[in-house]
């Protein structure tokens, strides 16, 4: 591997990840309480693979039962960018139930990875106006997708730190 690895790229170990690159920095016109990022490490490598987190399979994530996203009420929204296609952004339980227990590391991490395979199924057959970004068979498939945080942008909303696989 080389040593200088472009600043759009995470390098750990023999894995190396591309950033999915979000276009536009979101600023909220409203005052809410800034946390820190939700980060995701699997034996000490940052991020966890989505298609993993989708089937439950949380081997190796740092804190999965660990609280997150503990000032939000019953929903919160996730949102990201992926290049050539549409922001997407769905709204989802932040808790199991009415006034129960916050979500974990582990199941937001699943919420997340819900979200982009549905993304990626949907979008498959679509042209995105950066071809080197398409997603579906034979491009940027789910197992290659990995969450690497969540950052809060507002009192209800979090942009999902995306990258990809590289090989």
């Amino acid at each position: 591997m080389s040593s200088t690895v472009p600043p759009t790229e995470f390098q750990y170990w023999d894995l190396m990840l591309a950033s999915v690159p979000q276009a536009c920095k979101y600023k909220s016109e409203r005052k809410y309480t800034k946390l820190p990022a939700v980060e995701f490490f699997v034996n000490n490598t940052r991020g966890i693979r989505l298609s993993d987190a989708s089937k439950n399979n949380f081997t190796g994530l740092a804190d999965p039962d660990g609280q997150v996203m503990e000032e939000h009420g019953e929903k919160v929204s996730y949102l990201f960018e992926w290049p050539g296609y549409k922001t997407v952004k769905k709204q989802m339980n932040a808790r199991r139930r009415k006034g129960g227990a916050v979500q974990t590391r582990s199941r937001v991490a699943q919420q997340v990875a819900t979200i982009v395979e549905r993304f990626i199924d949907e979008e498959s057959d679509c042209v995105p106006s950066i071809p080197g970004w398409r997603v579906g068979p034979g491009y940027v498939e789910f197992d290659k997708v990995y969450l690497v945080a969540l950052k809060r942008i507002s009192k209800g909303t979090w942009v999902a730190e995306l990258a990809v696989r590289l090989y």
